[in-house]
């Protein structure tokens, strides 16, 4: 026996619509169903079930709310339980209705025109086959928890949607085609599955085509940092003089703005952001984008929008957000002719400012080949040359042991086999255990490896592309323990939370060396045969003067009022560490947490993995502290 029993959910909106639905469902089955007698429910299913030979718009309606019994009914509402909330999500309350029916009302059509007079069709399944068809787009990687119980062996695993839907999707066909010529059949409809699942695919495609949704969810007057300062161009992109290696000054808080955001197509959305991306609220401006970004895809902004947002967040020292923007920037607007600019700004914000050395030169070249402004040419060339001076000294300082640990610092995937093998083979150690430790970590490559080793590697692994430091072992950073909170504010000034003592806490944001996070199962709750069912969003922050590890978990996050005066849940919260945080070493799946993108890492379903990759990013802010010495 197989049953899926979780899915990896995106966003926090409530889908009501959903819950209605599988309310609808269970209503009739108690006061229709259940009272009625075999006879007089024979006589239901013939007045308002789907007969092939007597079709009328009202039973292709009424028959989608009718079931057979219990199991039939349990099967249906869970699978719309587990699967339709995301799609609800995608489409909104509205969307989503006229998606469910209309998904129904093909699945009706497909049946009446392959089916028999006489046996008449019934159940949520065509719907439901529907939204199934809708999710195996939108979410082909959401990994799916299935419960088995097959004689002795009970427990659960996980499977990807598109390997999942698609083997159910294919069993139907099968099942379908060895119905034909059959006079007794099996009782399903398969002919309304395979209707509806085509009808949800074709609907989702559609969609995403037209750009209407994509696969995939107050203080002192403010004080304006100059453009110049930070990236050696002006409001008008003309060159000055900046310098590799400067950080923007904090900024002072920005009053709030009372401008609502609510997203109905893209065009509203456009024109929402256009009136806040001059406000002196930028936290409204970024939720904005946020929410632009999850329901209509990376490229629902036009060319002189996003880069005004781009610009702005950067002049202030935003800079997830404006790697953010940028990054947009080059993915849809791939022919601008300021293309070459925006990769110069991506590649200045990945070294200086966010410390993700490969990205930094990937974009940094790429932007010498495009960008014809010689003094920006000029800006780029020294920030390599700045880059590779870092990098001709990989041993950062003598270690009294002669111990080393090796570190990637390139902000990107390590290829964990091939520099498994070379770290393996220059340090006599275990090759699979190499690779195991890289995976997990995100990019602790060794440690109390050897000096001479240590250098010899570092030089080698740096000439293949793939930045990396040699630390002394002494200087290794321990990790603290995590302290979970339910509550916290990320303003302005910096971090601001209760202890479990009471005490009230802040901590400035040049005090937070790591913000780190990653989709886990949740602890603590149990379903059937004692499995989690849960995926949560679980958030690291180190702090710095005294050494701290807070832990924020998305099931257990309290929404509080924030310094704006609005109501901030666990993705307004993470938002506001994006948009005031500035400079830092970040996780590879915050940007993802905090802005409303795709999760890079799938549900790992271990806290253990979490530390480790915590771990590692600690101590490379260690080596952005002595990189800014």
């Amino acid at each position: 026996m197989l049953i899926p029993i979780g899915d990896e959910n995106y966003g926090d909106k409530k889908p009501i619509l959903n819950y209605i639905l599988i309310g609808l469902n269970v209503a009739v089955y108690v006061f229709v169903t259940l009272p009625a007698s075999v006879d007089s429910y024979n006589g239901v299913v013939l007045a308002y079930g789907l007969d092939p030979g007597k079709k009328s718009l009202l039973t292709f309606i009424t028959s989608m709310f009718l079931h057979g019994g219990i199991f039939h009914l349990i099967g249906n509402m869970l699978f719309l339980y587990i699967f339709g909330d995301n799609i609800e999500r995608k489409l909104g309350h509205v969307g989503y209705f006229f998606f469910y029916m209309g998904t129904g009302i093909v699945a009706g059509l497909a049946f009446a025109v392959t089916g028999e007079e006489g046996r008449p069709a019934i159940g949520a399944s065509g719907a439901v086959s529907g939204v199934l068809g809708a999710y195996i787009f939108f979410f082909k990687n959401n990994r799916i928890k299935v419960f088995y119980w097959f004689f002795f062996f009970i427990g659960t695993f996980h499977i990807k949607a598109f390997w999942g839907l698609g083997i159910w999707i294919a069993k139907d066909v099968l099942m379908a085609m060895a119905e034909q010529g059959n006079s007794v059949g099996t009782g399903v409809a398969y002919m309304a599955h395979i209707g509806g699942f085509a009808a949800g695919l074709l609907t989702a495609v559609a969609l995403h085509m037209l750009k209407i949704t994509k696969p995939g969810e107050g203080g002192a007057a403010s004080r304006h940092v100059g453009w110049e300062h930070v990236t050696g161009q002006d409001w008008r992109g003309r060159s000055t003089s900046w310098k590799p290696g400067h950080r923007a000054p904090r900024r002072e808080p920005r009053p709030a703005s009372s401008i609502p955001v609510k997203m109905r197509s893209p065009e509203s959305s456009v024109s929402e952001i256009t009136g806040l991306v001059d406000s002196e609220d930028f936290m409204a401006l970024a939720a904005a984008c946020r929410k632009a970004r999850f329901y209509f895809g990376p490229g629902a902004l036009p060319l002189e929008l996003e880069e005004k947002i781009a610009r702005r967040a950067l002049a202030e020292g935003r800079f997830l957000i404006a790697a953010d923007s940028f990054s947009a920037l080059v993915k849809k607007h791939g022919t601008s002719p300021n293309l070459g600019y925006f990769h110069a700004m991506l590649g200045i914000i990945h070294a200086d400012h966010l410390d993700n050395f490969a990205l930094a030169r990937q974009h940094l070249k790429k932007a010498l080949e495009l960008e014809n402004e010689q003094k920006l040419q000029k800006q780029v060339e020294s920030h390599i040359e700045a880059l590779d001076a870092f990098f001709k000294e990989p041993v950062l300082s003598d270690s009294p042991g002669n111990r080393f640990t090796i570190l990637a610092v390139g902000g990107t995937e390590v290829p964990a086999t091939n520099v498994g093998r070379l770290v393996a083979g220059h340090l006599s150690l275990n090759e699979a255990d190499v690779v195991t430790q890289i995976h997990i970590s995100g990019g602790i490559l060794a440690e109390n490896a050897p000096g001479d080793a240590a250098e010899t590697l570092t030089r080698q692994l740096n000439k293949g592309g793939i930045p990396v430091v040699a630390v002394p072992q002494e200087a290794f950073l321990p990790l603290p323990s995590a302290e979970e909170l339910k509550f916290a504010i990320s303003g302005e000034e910096g971090l601001a939370f209760k202890d479990r003592t009471g005490a009230q806490t802040l901590f400035r944001w040049d005090d937070v060396h790591v913000v780190n996070a990653m989709r886990l199962e949740r602890r603590g709750y149990f379903g059937w045969g004692g499995a989690t069912s849960g995926m949560v969003g679980v958030l690291d922050i180190v702090t710095a003067n005294p050494a701290r590890r807070l832990r924020f978990n998305e099931a257990d996050f309290t929404p509080s009022v924030d310094e704006r005066g609005e109501i901030a849940g666990f993705d307004s919260f993470t938002l506001g560490v994006a948009v005031n945080g500035g400079a830092g070493i970040y996780g590879p799946d915050f940007a993802a947490a905090a802005l409303g993108g795709e999760w890079r890492r799938g549900p790992q379903g271990n806290y253990t993995r979490f530390d480790r990759q915590t771990r590692f990013l600690l101590q490379r802010a260690q080596v952005r502290l002595v990189r800014q010495q």
